[in-house]
Order: C-alpha cells, then structure tokens, then sequence
C-alpha cells in the first residue's frame, strides 16, 4: 500500500527533498540563462501544474494561484483569500517566504491588479528585472501586461522550455506516485461489469465510477464514455445522456489523479451484452498492434514527435483512417504535458518520462483507441497498466 505523508490537512506524495531537488535543478537552469525570477500560474488541476509542481499545492478552485520563485530564497505565494490572510493554509505549505491572500476573481476585472501590483513590489525588493513566465499562455495577459508596464527595466522571457526539460523526467519518487494512480486505474477497472448494463445511461456508469474513484483516494476525475451499435467514441458528461443497449460497443476513459496529484489514465472498450463485431476486434488489435511499435520506438534520443510519423504510416499500411490528432503525451501534476506526441514537439525520449500512449485505429463501421502509462527506459517504454488488452465484455 502507497504510503502518504501528511502537512496540515492536506495527504501529499512529495517528500520535501523531492521538492528541494526540483528548486535546485530549476535554479541552476535560471542562473545560466540570467532569469531572476519566474512568474507561476495556475486556477485548474488539469493544467495548474506549474504552480503545483513546484509548491505541491493545488491549484483546483483556488480562483488562480500565483508563485514566484526567485533564483535565490523562498517563495512568494498570492491567491484568493481575506485581506491580511493567506492564499493557503500555512500548515500545509512548504518553502514560502509570503503566503498572501487577496479578495481576487478572474470574474471581477477590477481586482486584476491586485496580485500584479503585489509581484512588481516583490520584484523591485529584491532588484530583479528578468522575469521568466512559465506557460504564458495560461498566465493571464492582465497580470503580465500590468508587470511589464509597472516594473523597471523589465525584460519578461518565456521560461516554458526551461522548466519543462525538468518537469519531464521523473524521479523516482514521481514515478511511485505515478504507480499508485495507476494502480486506482487498474483496481475501478475491475468492477466495471458491475456498472455497465443494458438500459442504464452513459451518466450512470460515469456517476458509479466516480464513486469509486473518491473511495479509492482520487482527487481529479475526468471519466469519457460514448456507446454504440457501430462506431463509438468516448464523450464529456455534459453529452452522456444516451440509454446502453444490448450490442453497443462503449468505450471508456478514465483518467484521474491519486491523493497528491499524479495523473494516469486508461481507456478500454466494452462490448455490452454481445461479441465484438469483426472490423471492431479488428480495429482493437491495431490499436494495441501499433501502441507496441510506438513503445519500442521510444529510446532515449528518439524525437518524441516521431511517434505521429510511426502512427500514420501504420494506418496507412493497414487500411485505417489516418489520425491528425495527438497520440500520446507526458503525464505528471498535469492531466497532459510535455513531452507530445505531435508536430512542433521539439523534446526527445529521456529515461524516466511517464508517458500514455493512446494510439486510434478506425474504418468506416469501427472506431478505437489504446490508452495505458508507460515509463521510458533505456530500451523503449515499458508498459506500466496492468489491465488486460482485450475488448471486455458486460
């Protein structure tokens, strides 16, 4: 059984060595290329890991959390909170020099500069003047606008690739975290008959997982389900409103985190009450044909955008449909992260990535994906799930 640590209130898989290597290694990049300071955001747990990764707390209905972390020193940590509070609760927060809350929203424009006007007086204490913004795109333009035209001097870089090179490879204490969240993928799998019936809707099903998946520890649920006579495709719960019937293919996305915030996900497809058709048992075996190709493939040094090259020229080769999407990506406190499986990827395979390979295959009565977790290795990328490659049958 994965063992938790505990700060305050709050269950966390990162010992706070783990955190001190990852300032240390992120620092020594920061002093190479001049940065003073980076500027972290973060409002969700699908994509708030930059906040996560480097302070281990959540982003998820927090309004926006800001850190910076400077080249030097602790952290400074702004978020919603009662004026002369704190963002978060202080017992459960590790390596913060400020811990500031503020009576902000993204929905109250008038608070926006709030946080930002907090950030320049931080910046000017200390001197910095080179501000790195990790994933500029999720911060919000207000708040970088407002540094950029109120502190001095200010040059704001984009650090994205700086932390990412980092963020990518695992420890080994991240890839236990890792194997726990698989594990919970694994263990809801196994009750799946027990949820998948005819005349029950594909709500239903998603309602019973999440149960589960809340008894088992998870914190972040994503669940996609779609069923069919034909061609199915997973859906979003707002669009899981259909009644599964005898003879329906269903296929099913779970992806959730563990207590402390590892992601794993896994996707498999069932047969309700009836065998796979031909071109379905068809299409599966592809899939999990091709995920095993792309596996081996991924060693050391292989650019990872290689994987969507290997994809299509297998679809091609065997009569599928080709496939413009992502087909795999890094997984760690984000839902998806680097490295991708896609053009404009510029990272290679590294020993110790977490990765999911999800490769599709489909024709024109049947439609599927693979979707287990993978670790990088020496000798390509080992299959972590445990769950059996097969159409399963309810």
């Amino acid at each position: 059984m994965f063992k938790y640590q505990s700060f305050g209130h709050m269950k966390s898989t990162v010992s706070t060595p783990e955190l001190e290597r990852r300032w240390r290694e992120v620092r020594s990049a920061m002093e190479k290329e001049g940065i003073d300071c980076l500027f972290l955001y973060g409002i969700d747990a699908w994509s708030g890991g930059g906040v996560k990764w480097f302070t281990d707390l959540p982003c998820d209905g927090s309004l926006g959390l800001v850190a910076l972390f400077p080249k030097e020193g602790d952290i400074a940590l702004y978020g919603h909170g009662a004026p002369g509070g704190a963002a978060f609760p202080q017992d459960s927060t590790r390596g913060l020099s400020l811990n500031v809350g503020l009576p902000i929203s993204p929905t109250l424009g008038f608070t926006d500069h709030f946080i930002p006007e907090e950030a320049v007086k931080f910046f000017n204490r200390f001197g910095y003047k080179k501000i790195g913004v990790y994933r500029p795109v999720l911060a919000p333009y207000g708040m970088v606008d407002f540094v950029r035209k109120n502190l001095a001097g200010a040059e704001i870089v984009d650090a994205t690739d700086l932390v990412d090179t980092i963020k990518a490879i695992k420890s080994e204490e991240e890839l236990e975290a890792h194997k726990n969240a698989i594990w919970i993928h694994d263990e809801i799998h196994k009750n799946m008959a027990l949820w998948i019936k005819p005349g029950r809707t594909e709500r239903e099903v998603t309602i019973d997982i999440r149960k589960a998946a809340l008894d088992l520890g998870c914190e972040e649920m994503n669940i996609m389900i779609g069923g069919a006579k034909g061609r199915s495709y997973h859906v979003p719960i707002y669009l899981q409103n259909e009644k599964l019937e005898s003879g329906h293919n269903t296929e099913i996305v779970i992806e959730f985190t563990a207590s402390g915030g590892y992601y794993g996900e896994l996707q498999r497809i069932w047969c309700v009450d009836c065998e796979p058709f031909p071109a379905l048992q068809r299409a599966m075996d592809g899939c999990y044909e091709l995920q095993a190709m792309m596996a081996a493939a991924a060693k050391p040094g292989v650019p990872c955008s290689d994987m969507r090259a290997i994809m299509l020229r297998y679809q091609e080769e065997h009569g599928f449909e080709k496939d413009n999407r992502a087909c795999g990506h890094g997984q760690g406190v984000d839902l998806v992260e680097r490295p991708a499986f896609f053009f404009g990827e510029t990272m290679t395979f590294q020993e110790n990535m977490f990765i999911s390979i999800h490769p599709p295959c489909g024709e024109r009565d049947a439609y599927c994906n693979a979707c287990d977790n993978f670790v990088v290795t020496k000798d390509g990328a080992i299959r972590l799930t445990q769950t059996e490659q097969k159409i399963f049958i309810a």
